[in-house]
């Protein structure tokens, strides 16, 4: 015979009486939630550990979700386009390490812009590194014209006269969210293309496993396609834009 009431007479009953019965941390003694449901690098982990029922593989499928972020990082979607702005320095022509720190970036361009500071602006033009060190006279200054590619650096020229600002739009590096808590395009838009490539890894270099590996195949191919038909539906109706002038 129990000592309190058959039926809870109250909703916070009820709450309370549904966070004692379950484990979720993230569940509070008065029934409340600490779980706002966004996608975070942490959900992204307990869902693929649940999902192959490998708690054991944390460390392995944290692992695997950077490697899979990595490989992805050089295919173009909706959600990886980006913009780099810095300033130039009157007499420096090169700019990359510590000029571009916390800066996006850039893995393809599709544009290249200056503006001076009355706001005027004009296209730069990429050029090869070798046409840029073969013009004559390499101190020359001016408003720069040209900008090439160095490791991941520019190299603008003529050499910049006065304060430019330099804008760049394309395919930008997105990096992995830095925290459990973090999230970013990775684990929201393209959730089930890294969740499953993770899992296509496991399954090929952990377990061993040519059904897993054979099934994520499929959803990895799905969720790509997906991605990639959104990117191309999008610029096509113009919703997406790189960069508003």
């Amino acid at each position: 015979m129990t000592s309190g009431p058959l039926f809870p007479d109250s909703t916070a009953q009820v709450k309370s009486a549904f966070a004692a019965t379950v484990d979720n941390p993230l569940i509070l003694a008065d029934g409340t939630s600490t779980d706002d449901g966004s996608p975070t690098l942490g959900r992204m982990v307990n869902q693929i550990m649940d999902e192959l029922d490998r708690p054991d593989l944390e460390g392995p499928i944290r692992n695997a979700i950077r490697g899979a972020i990595g490989f992805w990082q050089r295919e173009r979607f909706a959600f990886n386009d980006g913009v780099l702005t810095f300033q130039t320095v009157p007499g420096q022509a090169g700019y990359g390490g510590a000029d571009l720190a916390g800066l996006n970036v850039m893995l393809a361009i599709d544009s290249a812009i200056a503006f001076d500071a009355s706001g005027t602006s004009w296209t730069l033009r990429s050029v090869p590194m070798s046409d840029v060190e073969g013009v004559g006279d390499q101190a020359e200054t001016g408003q720069p014209c040209y900008f090439a590619k160095f490791t991941e650096g520019y190299r603008l020229f003529p050499i910049p006269d006065g304060v430019y600002t330099v804008r760049f739009t394309g395919h930008v590096r997105l990096g992995a969210p830095a925290t459990d808590a973090d999230t970013n395009a990775w684990v929201d838009e393209a959730y089930d293309l890294i969740a499953s490539y993770a899992k296509r890894y496991l399954a090929l270099h952990r377990l061993k496993d040519t059904a897993l590996k054979a099934a994520m195949d499929v959803a990895v191919g799905e969720a790509s396609s997906s991605l990639k038909g959104l990117a191309t539906t999008m610029a096509g109706t113009g919703v997406v834009r790189a960069y508003d002038l």
